[in-house]
């Protein structure tokens, strides 16, 4: 696991990298990235899920949309502030457990 703060497109990421089963190359990678959303929303994607969480307080909704980009399954969030994606070449089904487990922890921590 590797994580770090990287630049694309004049947007700062924080980028967690993790590797799934201990595999090497690009076939066990998994992402989670953040960034402000402050450059606009995430690009149409189809709705998959709507999760409804809890925590500090305070409650409210994850809407997870997702879609292929480049052989890559992308499931991702937003918020009014932050916009929060799982990035996986592992497969459809198991992008949306990760991100099932994943965004709303890291929605409620950024």
């Amino acid at each position: 696991m590797a994580a770090h703060e990287c630049a694309h497109g004049g947007r700062t990421f924080f980028h967690v990298i993790f590797r799934k089963d201990g595999t090497d190359g690009s076939s066990g990678l998994v992402s989670l990235v953040a960034t402000e959303n402050t450059h606009g929303s995430l690009p149409p994607a189809a709705v998959l899920e709507e999760l409804h969480v809890r925590g500090s307080g305070r409650s409210g909704v994850v809407l997870l949309r997702g879609g292929d980009r480049r052989g890559l399954d992308i499931v991702g969030t937003e918020t009014e502030h932050r916009l929060v994606f799982v990035v996986s070449s592992r497969g459809g089904d198991e992008t949306l457990g990760m991100a099932r487990a994943l965004l709303p922890v890291a929605v409620a921590s950024l």
